[in-house]
């Protein structure tokens, strides 16, 4: 019988999720809270042949398995143990949910620990690259979460994801994807404060690049924020605000150890959110500090 999938939150990333879970074999049901036949996203999703639907028990109840790709750990605890959650549905008949939100362990933690209760398993599954690559199903997945359960749904994440890494329990994708942003957002700030430190020297952002390319100062964080800096080009891929997020998680998780590094970063991103660059793309953090530079 074809498993039957339900996704919530197919956006940006989501939805090519939902069209790469369709192609792959499965009968998808995408939620929608608003379903606008104009909106781009509803159009993709109708393309690929995923049904749609503004009514969330249906998902609840139609669904083997549940997708979620959801901004932060307060929405995911809302949506899972809140009174109109997963939990609280009469007819639900999820076996399994797989979580691809960036989200505090901890949290992640308690909500698999409530499912279990209930007899559903889950695995976070948060991910890299972006909405391109979701739609290719080329996506890098880091996983935490029973390993049984792990090796179950591999097919499923291996029809989303070009890369796929089995980090250890519940908990440990969510873990090793918040440092990695933590790392990605450093770079891409000390990118930011590097390329404006050079412009008051005369030199060319390109001879810069160039040079740094070879070297090891290279990162795929200086090369991201760089491409942005020399082609003016600050097109919205992932939110500051949702980069500000994670290092608040990454402080929560690791504030007890000393880290000038991570408070730094997470300094430059609060001050970039406070100053109106929350919706605006996370290399907006060298507009943020060359703005601070110049006043």
């Amino acid at each position: 019988m074809m498993k039957q999938i339900g996704i919530i939150g197919a956006g940006a990333m989501g939805k090519g999720i939902a069209a790469n879970c369709q192609k792959a074999g499965y009968q998808v049901t995408a939620f929608k809270r608003e379903i606008d036949e104009s909106d781009e996203k509803i159009v993709y999703l109708r393309e690929h042949g995923v049904s749609i639907t503004s009514n969330l028990p249906e998902v609840y109840s139609s669904s083997d398995i549940l997708i979620t790709c959801l901004s932060d750990s307060p929405t995911m605890e809302s949506l899972i143990l809140g009174e109109q959650g997963l939990l609280s549905s009469s007819s639900n008949r999820v076996k399994v949910l797989i979580d691809f939100t960036t989200a505090l362990p901890e949290s992640t933690q308690k909500i698999a620990a409530r499912l279990q209760e209930n007899g559903i398993s889950m695995l976070d599954a948060p991910m890299t690259r972006g909405p391109k690559q979701a739609e290719e199903g080329t996506i890098n997945l880091v996983v935490g979460g029973p390993l049984d359960v792990f090796e179950t749904y591999r097919p499923l994440l291996e029809a989303v994801s070009a890369h796929i890494v089995y980090a250890g329990p519940q908990g440990a994708g969510n873990t090793v994807k918040l440092m990695n942003n933590f790392m990605s957002m450093m770079t891409r700030a000390a990118g930011s404060i590097t390329a404006l430190l050079i412009q008051r020297k005369g030199i060319s952002l390109e001879a810069f690049r160039d040079f740094i390319s070879v070297s090891g100062g290279n990162s795929t964080g200086f090369q991201a924020v760089m491409r942005s800096i020399i082609e003016d080009d600050f097109t919205l891929s992932f939110a500051l605000k949702l980069a500000h997020k994670d290092l608040r998680y990454n402080k929560l998780i690791f504030g007890d150890s000393p880290n000038d590094l991570l408070d730094v970063t997470l300094r430059y991103f609060r001050e970039a959110e406070e100053a109106g660059y929350g919706d605006e793309d996370t290399n907006a953090i060298y507009q943020s500090l060359k703005a601070q530079i110049e006043s």
